[in-house]
């Protein structure tokens, strides 16, 4: 009985960090909106301090608790994908307050 009663335990904790780890439909909502308006800026930005066109491979949100970055990973042409990451800050309030803050070249070749 015991270990029935740990297993079922066990059980609803699984199910309830489960249930905490997802992503709310709303929430995935708000995170396109907010790669649509972050995009242009790192062409933008790639544009204006290595003049060459910067081509999205994709998108990944910081996990720091609070959030307010996005990493915009691409490449210039001639090169493999996800070769550049552009950082963007924007405020979670207002997610069309971002700037693209710098571009990292990745270290795989």
């Amino acid at each position: 009985m015991r270990k029935a009663y740990m297993f079922i335990l066990i059980l609803g904790v699984i199910a309830m960090t489960a249930a905490g780890c997802g992503t709310s439909a709303e929430e995935k909502e708000e995170q396109e909106k907010i790669k649509d308006h972050a995009a242009p800026i790192a062409v933008d930005y790639a544009m204006k301090f290595y003049h060459k066109e910067f081509i999205i491979d994709g998108f990944e949100f910081s996990s720091q608790i609070g959030g307010g970055v996005l990493f915009v990973r691409g490449h210039f042409e001639g090169e493999k994908p996800n070769q550049r990451t552009v950082q963007i800050s924007y405020n979670p309030e207002n997610y069309k307050e971002m700037t693209a803050d710098a571009m990292k070249k990745s270290k795989l070749d």
